[in-house]
Order: C-alpha cells, then sequence, then structure tokens
C-alpha cells in the first residue's frame, strides 16, 4: 500500500459512520442520500429509501458532484465501502459536508435492513 493509499484511508475515516448516525442523519431535512452503485447492482439489491443514484464509474461523476447544493449535507454509500470512500474525496474537494456509510449494501443486507426499488 503507497503512503498515498495510507494517508486517503486514514482521512477518510473521520466521515465514515455508524448504522446509528445513519439513522439519525436520514432524518435531517438537509441530508441528500447518494447511492454511488452501478443500475445492475441497484436492480439486483434494490436502494436506501430516499437515496438518489449516481454511478460513481459515471464519466462525470466528478463534474455532478462539482454541481451539488453547496446548502446539503451528503450521506454516500456504495457495495461495500470501496468507491464511497474513495468519493469522499471529490466532495471535500468541492466544498461539500458529506458522510460515508461505509458498510455500505453488504452491511445493510446483513442487518436484515429494508431496501426499495428503484422508481
Amino acid at each position: 500500500m503507497s503512503i498515498f493509499s495510507l494517508f486517503t484511508s486514514f482521512s477518510n475515516t473521520k466521515h465514515r459512520i455508524s448504522f446509528e448516525k445513519f439513522d439519525e442523519l436520514a432524518k435531517n431535512a438537509n441530508i441528500e442520500i447518494l447511492d454511488l452503485r452501478k443500475d445492475s447492482e441497484i436492480k439486483a439489491t434494490g436502494i436506501i429509501e430516499k437515496a438518489k443514484i449516481k454511478n460513481y464509474f459515471d464519466s462525470d461523476f466528478t463534474s455532478y458532484v462539482k454541481n451539488l447544493d453547496q446548502s446539503k449535507q451528503y450521506l454516500i454509500y456504495c457495495h461495500a465501502g470501496g468507491r464511497s470512500a474513495k468519493a469522499v474525496n471529490k466532495f471535500l474537494k468541492a466544498g461539500l459536508t458529506v458522510f460515508e456509510f461505509g458498510d455500505g449494501i453488504k452491511g445493510w443486507m446483513e442487518k436484515g435492513r429494508k431496501l426499495v426499488n428503484k422508481d
């Protein structure tokens, strides 16, 4: 693992949140929940209620993040935390407040939590 990777991993851990913190933040009207997975993953499992979808691998992902509402706070997740951990830096560089649910959908399903179908 490179020094940059170690620094990135360490710096992002302060933005990682627990199930309890997720539940608390999700009640806030100023929070936008973003699912960063691919359509095929979403079709296979569903999404967390109230989540919007933006594929981390889309070519316009960085510009999408830069154009998000600065007055909102963002709660992001992916399958198991890899993409959302990488995305934290993009949100921070855009001057956004971000929280990463590092357990992702995998952890969500392991806890038996509710998912909804994509609209």
